[in-house]
């Protein structure tokens, strides 16, 4: 199967951040202040 499953940088212990709900996350939950993202 795949070589690198074991590998895979969001299985480590360090930060990772993906771009899938993250400013909502940022924005909503962390209180974050982000002025160039766009609302709708």
């Amino acid at each position: 199967m795949a070589q690198y499953r074991n590998h895979l940088p969001q299985l480590s212990s360090d930060l990772f951040i993906s771009n899938g709900g993250i400013e909502t996350t940022l924005i909503f939950n962390e209180g974050w202040d982000l002025p160039d993202t766009v609302s709708v």
